[in-house]
């Protein structure tokens, strides 16, 4: 009986051990970059060296709400206090293996709230958790705004747009204004026509396109855009002018309601029932969404982006390509040799070195409109 009770406790010391090396690492590692690349300018590590803490927020957001990744602002922003804004997000990035998008909103926000710049969002947590932070900090300076502006019950899209011109005055304006985007939509959830006049609003081509994919992905996030019939095209199908835009988000979508099938042709087949800007950014998002099969089988690519309209393959290329150089420029540029004409190839790499990537403003947005 002694021996037993004495297994039983040693045992019991062991899962100890385990869980406590697992949760208070005796090393010091520098978290991987998910989602992301960490492109620092200055660290606003107060605490950063405070080794204690960062285990004890590994360890606590490792046992949060795992299958969501949906951390209470209040944690987020005690970490934020004791480890500053850089660290926060790198420990959150190596816990989700960088699904913490929304987690690190409230970064952003407690940044925002901090600093009152976007800017300054951007250059301490980079594009991390596929650029939440960033988001989040739009989210701060917009509900900032939007205090003043519906006090009086008075809902102006417009100027809200406007004020958003003053939040993305840094060089993060495709990315901030996706993040605006996301944020109209938020505000009247799940009407979508007012978000998108006010995208409409502004006057370059570049930063309505943008805008509308943050509202767009935003209806994505919610899961609004899976009907279960392939053949119905919600939301896009009343996108109007941003009907790429919508497509860009549709693809992953209308592959499951085809029951999750990630057969290229049966994809390629709605595409090509579409016509114009839809059809366009159909094969956009045919693109964006083949990227991970891509990388893996390099010369896919031709088979995805194939098409009897070079626009099309063009504009196929750039949603695979922005996407993937985001993460991995020198990978993206491997993919663009296999390409299959030269034409494609220019456009792949111009893809590739774009200095913001899949918030490129220097593109053409002639094809998404």
């Amino acid at each position: 009986m002694k021996n037993t009770t004495r297994i039983i406790l040693g045992l019991v010391c062991i899962a100890i051990c385990v869980v406590l090396f697992l949760a208070f690492p005796t090393y010091s590692k520098k978290p991987e970059a998910y989602g992301g690349s960490m492109h620092v300018l200055e660290l606003d590590e107060t605490g950063g060296e405070n080794t204690l803490v960062k285990r004890i927020a590994r360890a606590q957001f490792r046992i949060m709400n795992a299958d969501t990744y949906d951390f209470p602002k209040e944690t987020i922003a005690y970490y934020v206090e004791k480890l500053g804004a850089f660290e926060t997000i790198a420990l959150l990035s190596e816990v989700t293996d960088g699904l913490c998008h929304y987690a690190s909103h409230a970064i952003g926000e407690i940044t925002y709230e901090k600093t009152k710049s976007v800017a300054t969002a951007e250059k301490l947590c980079g594009d991390v958790c596929y650029s939440g932070c960033i988001h989040g900090a739009v989210i701060g300076a917009l509900k900032e705004a939007g205090v003043e502006l519906f006090d009086n019950n008075e809902i102006s899209f417009f100027e809200l747009a406007d004020y958003a011109k003053k939040v993305c005055e840094s060089e993060i304006t495709g990315a901030c204004f996706h993040a605006v985007g996301h944020t109209l939509f938020s505000y009247v959830y799940p009407n979508i026509e007012e978000p998108l006049e006010a995208c409409a609003h502004y006057e370059n081509k570049g930063i309505q396109h943008y805008c509308a994919t943050g509202v767009f992905m935003e209806v994505a996030e919610q899961g609004d855009m899976v009907t279960g019939d392939p053949r119905n095209m919600y939301p896009c199908d009343n996108a109007g002018i941003f009907s790429a835009a919508c497509y860009r988000y549709k693809v992953e979508s209308l592959a499951e309601d085809l029951g999750g099938v990630h057969d290229v042709s049966e994809l390629k087949n709605i595409c090509n029932s579409l016509e114009g800007s839809a059809r366009r950014g159909c094969y956009n998002g045919l693109g964006k969404f083949f990227i991970p099969t891509i990388r893996d089988n390099m010369p896919f690519i031709n088979e995805v982006c194939s098409s009897d309209h070079s626009e099309d393959e063009h504009i196929c290329v750039q949603g695979a390509i922005e996407m993937d150089a985001y993460y991995d420029e020198e990978r993206a540029l491997r993919i663009c040799e296999v390409l299959t004409t030269e034409e494609l190839k220019e456009t792949c790499r111009a893809s590739a070195q774009a200095e913001n990537k899949h918030f490129n403003m220097e593109k053409s947005f002639e094809p998404y409109f």
